[in-house]
């Protein structure tokens, strides 16, 4: 066959191959420019969205008829229609743990019209498990040592220290809301500078970027001198609580402090070299810059029908539970800034946290939520207050 002809027959065999999708065996290899292949696959995982890939589509879009989206694992997530770009795995598929990376296949009419480079590796994250036994035991008649066993789960963060939070305790060994203090540490123990005389409920929690959590495990220990009003204190039940056994702190203690190898309260073992490594500047979680940001949506909704002027003025009325964003997260609330701001400034503003209601009338407000790393901005969402007398 004559250079000419052979160049021909190539140039066929290639023209069919990009129009149907099906690689013909002696066609050349395509290039990117020339593929129907979606560019720059993302993904971003957060537990109650679950695993989401994302992509910019084709430019060239004819007889494409979805996506497929294909998990480093095999488990697949398919969307139809040219201009779909993004689908999402619940975390329950996938699981939560192990880590996980994204392609995405061009369905057309008949074959497919490319396959996507791998995306970003993403994993399940999520608060880390709670210390799995809390103990506290009086020094002196001002301080309070507490120790603990911390769990080893970290949520797939780094923790950055544990959070002993403590209150002084009314008569029902309830903790007194104003009294609360709290103290975060990279060790498993801390002493506490109390008041003497005093009941104390302490709480101990794991923290990461995400959040902290304690799952109720609480401790009640009371300074010196004890006195009557101490004795009379009915204490609630308490779900996990903690351990004020002496020998139990002695022992939990001693080992996180390093006086000994290891240590036990009831079936859980002391042993620190056993404990996730604490990074006490690990407070953020550090998401990498996606090539394909996730759009977001802003809503204002649930408020009232209407807010009464005499009511409402002298308190204000708190916009936070109102105001919804794909980016705002149950743990953390939202992690980019909020724009917020009243339409009508006669009849309300918008103060920190508080909408403030001035004149009876229609309060008219909008917000929009700022994109970072993860999400472009969201849409201005809206909502009109009625205020009346």
């Amino acid at each position: 066959m004559k250079g000419s002809q052979m160049n021909k027959l190539t140039a066929a065999l290639a023209a069919i191959s990009l129009s149907t999708g099906i690689a013909l065996a002696g066609a050349p290899a395509q290039a990117a420019t020339g593929s129907q292949a979606v560019a720059d696959v993302s993904a971003y995982y957060r537990v109650d969205l679950g695993y989401k890939v994302g992509w910019k589509v084709p430019t060239n879009r004819l007889n494409i008829t979805g996506y497929t989206v294909t998990a480093n694992n095999g488990k697949t997530c398919i969307v139809r229609g040219a201009t779909a770009n993004q689908c999402t795995f619940p975390a329950s598929t996938l699981g939560y743990t192990g880590s996980f990376n994204f392609t995405v296949t061009t369905n057309l009419l008949s074959g497919i019209g490319g396959v996507s480079d791998a995306s970003n590796t993403v994993g399940a994250r999520s608060i880390p498990s709670a210390p799995l036994a809390v103990s506290s035991e009086t020094i002196s008649d001002t301080e309070i040592s507490v120790a603990w066993v911390p769990a080893s789960g970290t949520g797939n963060l780094p923790l950055y220290g544990y959070e002993v939070t403590y209150w002084k305790s009314d008569q029902n060994g309830q903790p007194i809301t104003s009294t609360k203090k709290s103290v975060v540490v990279a060790q498993a123990y801390t002493n506490l500078t109390v008041t003497p005389s005093t009941m104390y409920i302490i709480n101990v929690a794991s923290c990461n970027a995400l959040g902290c959590n304690s799952a109720n495990y609480w401790t009640h220990t009371a300074t010196t001198p004890i006195t009557a009003e101490i004795e009379s204190i009915k204490f609630p039940t308490v779900l996990g609580g903690g351990s004020a056994d002496t020998t139990c702190f002695d022992s939990i203690y001693d080992a996180n402090s390093g006086e000994t190898a290891l240590g036990a309260c009831g079936t859980v073992v002391a042993n620190p070299a056993t404990y996730p490594v604490v990074v006490p500047s690990a407070t953020t979680a550090q998401d990498p810059v996606l090539a394909t940001k996730f759009a977001q949506r802003a809503v204002l909704s649930r408020f009232m029908s209407s807010y009464s002027l005499t009511t409402w003025k002298p308190i204000g009325i708190s916009w936070f539970a109102n105001l919804t964003a794909d980016s705002k997260s149950f743990t953390l609330g939202f992690t980019t800034p909020v724009t917020i701001y009243s339409k009508t400034t006669a009849i309300c503003e918008v103060v920190g946290p508080k909408i403030v209601l001035k004149a009876v009338g229609k309060c008219s407000i909008e917000a929009q939520v700022a994109g970072d790393n993860t999400w472009l901005p969201s849409n201005i969402a809206s909502a009109t207050l009625t205020v009346t007398n």
